[in-house]
């Protein structure tokens, strides 16, 4: 019964990895997204250190419909292997949040880090990831958010096109666990660099 208290308690925010970093293989160009979900919407950008799109970082801001929250996230990325059929990375980064929720109202931080691999190209890939996060609230406590992450990506132009799923638990240190899952649609543009005479 407490855990579906706490499934459909407004003050439950989520401190999860970015769903802009949940990729394998990053791409040479700054990526800007807009996506929504069955928890919220959000805006994103991603961008590689250089050309070779080794390195990187991904930053979005996203405003939850379902947890009446607002998260800013961010993430630094490192592609693991050369680009090829399996490409994996790791990023490392972590999320600021406020539940502007007039009779619950909290603010939180939470480190995140999440391991992903693309399968396929730079045209097209299948998505999956590995998130782990803590995250920590002035009032809502400790919760250890565990994610399992499947996506796929379609390029046409300057254009991306993205479906996304993940799903998974909130731990509750000495008290339960809370089953999650959401589901995202995107559109990114990766004409800012060109628009800038980059």
């Amino acid at each position: 019964m407490s855990a579906l208290v706490l499934l459909f308690l407004p003050s439950v925010a989520l401190a999860e990895s970015s769903w802009l970093t949940a990729r394998g293989r990053l791409a040479p160009e700054t990526r800007l997204q807009a996506f929504v979900g069955t928890n919220g919407v959000g805006l994103g950008l991603s961008r590689p250190d250089d050309a070779k799109a080794r390195t990187g970082f991904g930053v979005e801001l996203v405003v939850g419909h379902r947890d009446r929250d607002v998260e800013f996230r961010g993430a630094r990325v490192w592609q693991l292997t050369e680009p090829r059929f399996a490409t994996a990375s790791l990023s490392v980064g972590g999320a600021v949040f406020i539940v502007p929720d007039r009779l619950a109202l909290d603010a939180g931080v939470g480190p995140n880090s999440q391991l992903s691999l693309s399968l396929g190209g730079a045209r097209f890939t299948v998505d999956l990831s590995l998130q782990t996060a803590v995250e920590i609230f002035a009032r809502g406590g400790l919760r250890l958010p565990q994610r399992a992450g499947l996506g796929l990506s379609l390029r046409l132009g300057d254009f991306v096109f993205a479906v996304m799923s993940r799903l998974g638990v909130d731990l509750v240190p000495d008290r339960s666990f809370v089953g999650r899952g959401e589901v995202m649609a995107s559109v990114g543009w990766l004409g800012l660099d060109h628009a800038l005479g980059r």
